[in-house]
């Protein structure tokens, strides 16, 4: 290898060591961050948005400045002329003479003007340029090397080298250091200019899935690392076997001088003579460095040494290296040797710059074939599944002046998808997908071990959805239980208005009479009945169509005429509470209360599964398929087919088939066995329409917001939701109402039951009167059925928010009557106390 001398300091002289140069340095990470993909239009996420107005303008300034074309093609000018200029003028030989004053200009302004571009970076952007990066400290340590070539700092350009300081040692390690830093810290500059590249060397493969890209990734990269360092670190100091050699420790210059020394005690002429065999022996056995020049150090020394030597004095006093005895000081000239070291240098500098550029663009190609065009093109269609989801929902508005966020104008009239970064949408959007997903997941609604504690009565709330529960043998110990048609309440003419107008009216204190004055309150006098019911029918028809209801009611304990009428008022009440009229139709809601009316006609006290295990004639008339539900819509149509009782008579034909297809499919629906599918739909509707609208909405507004984003057949899916929620209200109510209704839906199902176990089929799980406690009954089917229901419910519309803290306050009666009945030990208490703090967090 090649080396330039160092100074070792012997006793008696100062010995001369060659100092071994910088033959490569590894490069420092590129700085700055990783590039931000946008697909869209929108300021670079990295800007920095201060609040503050003066650094607002600041910023203002600074961001066009380097930004720049023309300031960042200076800064990638001015960092080669940094890296090449002191080795450049070392290797062709410049002279001190005016070439350091040059070269010391030259190098304060570009150490002024990278301070200054540090500067600026950080006002631009201090979110990633700052204290505590390290691409930071890599410019800083970049910079700062710079003194050292700048011969009024730290240089040394312009001074002879001696051998006569102690510090000639650690001066060396201190250049190789500086060196080192100077090529590491200013050649990782130019990397910041090659990053992701685009279009460069991009494969035409497909996305892979996220395991193949990380092995072809970690493959890819591990081999052009593996590369990368053989080249650094084996191939570039090879290059130093092409120069000349010399000894690691050369000695020889500090012994002729002491051999000079020596020669001068038996007189001048005889240390002239050494003087010559030095000069003949470098010119035989070096050629590289040699002595030019020879001066005593005392001026009692005679001796013809003026003009002594064959060569001239070097131009650059940092080619000369003097060596000092006890008589004699020798200057030696290393301008050929600093001249290969300049060169070798040059060279390294130029091969390490050119690799670190080549495997940018080999590292941009590997990226952006495995990572970056993949990651673009989800991108894009994400993009477009952003602007569908977001464009349905109308939370963003029109396109050319779009609210930034929930009420807002985003700055500019921009898109707020605009100005959201794509890595900010893709994760909102798959945020939503998740729960989207997680929601249309066909997964049991209650687990295997929660379906082992809940007992049989817990089980027979799912009996009534899954009819494969039924034919499960009764177990012999129950702790939950649930009925299947627990309703609401309300009011008649003879009510005063402000019960008929809340949640409180009681059905089962009045009398057969004022509970047909309730249904036509609610149809034609009450606050919702007034602008949508006295619109499309009248008095009189009304009251003929309640006469001929009723007595298609059966005398059941619960599925009776007053359970209509409750479910009809209840179904107003919730309208009236969403402001239905205002986006709905009134056509579309008088018809889901004329449904309310007829959606039990004609119940036989006996649930689905029950008809079907015994091939009832309701069951084989609609093939198993809702038997009663189909049952009640017949009738209800049967009734309007007659002139004198048809509701519908003041309808359009298209109305006519409207109103229909509400009555009929609202109906449908209050089969138990679409339950748990319509609770997801409605968890699916609030993600896509609710979840996004402007927080603190008024209900005027909610009900305006979702006339402008939902399609017909989600408001139908709104009418389905009321009247079945309505039908298995009672635990929306007073406590007092929910209470005698349970009485009378645990009486109806034990009636099936003693019918089953007279029939010798499986008794089902809510109807064995020996076994079901009412408390426990009722808890398992708030838990299970209606908790989760009126949780969506009130997710969609916060006017409803009172029915679950009314829900919740139920839940604790039931609870304390569960507790003074059963006398519960403490681990049955801790499991009542958990469902009950499980239900709680539903709201």
């Amino acid at each position: 290898m090649a080396f330039s001398p160092r100074v070792e300091a012997v006793p008696g002289a100062v010995r001369v060591h060659p100092a071994g140069s910088i033959k490569g340095a590894v490069p420092m990470r590129p700085g700055g961050g990783p590039p931000t993909l946008l697909c869209g239009v929108g300021p670079p996420a990295n800007v920095v948005k201060p609040s503050r107005p003066f650094w607002a303008r600041v910023v203002g300034v600074a961001a066009p400045i380097i930004r720049s074309k023309g300031f960042q093609g200076t800064s990638l000018v001015l960092l080669f002329v940094a890296l090449f200029l002191s080795d450049a003028a070392g290797c062709f030989g410049f002279p001190d003479d005016p070439w350091n004053s040059i070269q010391d200009g030259m190098m304060t302004l570009i150490m002024a003007f990278f301070t200054l571009e540090m500067l600026l970076t950080y006002i631009v952007d201090n979110t990633t340029y700052n204290v505590t990066s390290f691409f930071l400290w890599m410019d800083v340590l970049g910079t700062i090397s710079m003194v050292f070539e700048i011969s009024f700092m730290l240089g040394d350009g312009g001074e002879i080298k001696t051998t006569s300081s102690d510090s000639a040692s650690s001066s060396a390690v201190l250049l190789r250091a500086a060196r080192a830093a100077r090529l590491g810290a200013r050649a990782g500059r130019i990397t910041k200019m090659f990053k992701f590249l685009p279009g460069f060397g991009n494969d035409s493969k497909e996305a892979a899935p996220e395991a193949e890209i990380s092995r072809l990734l970690q493959a890819k990269l591990s081999a052009r690392v593996a590369a990368l360092t053989i080249l650094l670190v084996v191939a570039l100091p090879m290059i130093g076997l092409v120069l000349p050699q010399y000894p690691e420790v050369d000695r020889s210059m500090a012994a002729w001088v002491d051999s000079m020394d020596l020669a001068a005690k038996s007189g001048a002429d005889a240390a002239v003579t050494r003087a010559g065999d030095m000069s003949a022996f470098y010119a035989k056995h070096n050629g590289h460095y040699f002595p030019f020049r020879v001066e005593p150090v005392a001026a009692s020394l005679t001796g013809d040494l003026q003009g002594w030597g064959e060569y001239s004095t070097p131009s650059r006093l940092a080619d000369v290296l003097l060596v000092s005895g006890d008589n004699y000081a020798v200057y030696f000239d290393f301008s050929v040797m600093n001249q290969f070291e300049s060169g070798y240098n040059l060279t390294v500098t130029f091969l390490v710059v050119l690799v670190m550029v080549l495997f940018s663009f080999n590292l941009s190609a590997v990226l952006s074939g495995l990572v970056v065009s993949p990651l673009e093109r989800m991108l894009t269609v994400m993009r477009a599944v952003t602007e569908t989801i977001y464009g349905t929902m109308s939370v963003l508005g029109d396109d050319e002046t779009v609210a930034a966020g929930p009420g807002s104008a985003a700055p500019g009239g921009k898109s707020k998808l605009s100005v959201l970064s794509e890595v900010d949408q893709l994760e909102a959007v798959m945020a939503k997908l998740a729960k989207m997903s997680k929601l249309m997941v066909n997964k049991p609604a209650v687990g295997e071990q929660e379906l082992k504690d809940m007992g049989d009565e817990g089980q027979g709330v799912l009996a009534m959805v899954d009819q494969t529960l039924q034919r499960r043998e009764p177990r012999a110990r129950s702790e939950v239980c649930v009925a299947e048609g627990l309703r609401f309440t309300e009011g008649k003419l003879s009510v005063a208005t402000d019960v008929l107008e809340s949640w409180e009216l009681d059905v089962l204190t009045l009398s057969l009479m004022e509970q047909k004055m309730v249904a036509v309150w609610a149809l034609l006098d009450s606050s919702l009945g007034q602008r949508v019911g006295r619109q499309h029918t009248d008095a009189d028809t009304l009251v003929r169509f309640m006469d001929a209801v009723e007595p298609q009611y059966h005398d059941n304990s619960y599925h009776n005429f007053a359970h209509g009428v409750d479910v009809c008022h209840t179904v107003s009440r919730i309208l009236s509470a969403i402001h239905a009229e205002r986006w709905l139709g009134s056509v579309e809601c008088m018809a889901v209360m004329i449904a309310a009316i007829c959606h039990d006609v004609g119940h036989p006290g006996q649930t689905n599964p029950f008809l079907v295990e015994t091939q009832h004639e309701l069951a084989l008339l609609y093939n198993d398929k809702s038997p009663l539900e189909n049952m009640h819509c017949a009738v209800l149509f049967k009734i309007c087919g007659k002139a004198p009782t048809d509701v519908f008579h003041r309808l359009s034909v298209e109305e006519r088939k409207a109103a229909r297809k509400v009555a009929v499919e609202t109906i449908l629906h209050t089969d138990m066995a679409h339950h748990f599918a319509m609770v997801k739909d409605l968890g699916l509707m609030f993600e896509m329409f609710g979840a996004d609208r402007p927080a603190n909405m008024t209900a005027v507004e909610v009900a305006d917001y979702f006339g402008t984003t939902l399609q017909p057949q989600d408001n139908l899916m709104i009418l389905q939701m009321a009247l079945h929620t309505a039908d298995v209200s009672n635990p929306l109510k007073p406590f007092d109402i929910c209470h005698a209704w349970a009485d009378r839906v645990l009486a109806e199902f034990f009636q099936q039951g003693d019918k089953e176990k007279e029939l010798g089929i499986p008794v089902g799980f809510l109807n064995d009167r020996l076994k079901v406690k009412k408390p426990s009954s009722q808890i398992g089917f708030i838990e299970i059925l209606v908790a989760p229901l009126v949780s969506n419910a009130v997710n969609l519309f916060p006017s409803l928010g009172d029915r679950g803290s009314q829900l919740l306050s139920n839940v604790e009666s039931w609870a304390q009557l569960w507790s003074e009945e059963t006398s519960p030990d403490a681990e049955d208490q801790g499991k009542m106390k958990a469902r009950i703090e499980k239900m709680k967090g539903m709201f």
